[in-house]
């Protein structure tokens, strides 16, 4: 039996003990993969996506897919348009 602990330590103790339980493999395929795959941004919105949709939250998955697509398509847009005016306004 574990002892009773309190504040940080009983958190660190939790947190290693689910770390230790996790299947090693399922952790890399679901949530480091991604990731390393589709980016910093990208990564998490797509594990994101794909886990409400497996749990029937459509709704929740369109969220996520309307976030990816503002990270490819809306966020490069939007930075050439504010270098292009930092670029006249320094010309």
């Amino acid at each position: 039996m574990r002892p009773v602990l309190c504040g940080t330590a009983e958190l660190l103790a939790r947190w290693t003990d689910y770390i230790f339980s996790l299947n090693t493999g399922n952790l890399i395929v679901k949530r480091i993969l991604p990731f390393l795959v589709l980016g910093p941004f990208t990564g998490p919105l797509a594990a994101g996506l794909v886990h409400t949709a497996r749990n029937g939250r459509y709704w929740m998955a369109s969220v996520y897919a309307l976030g990816i697509v503002e990270v490819w398509a809306g966020l490069p847009t939007i930075l050439t348009q504010e270098l292009a005016f930092l670029a006249h306004r320094l010309a």
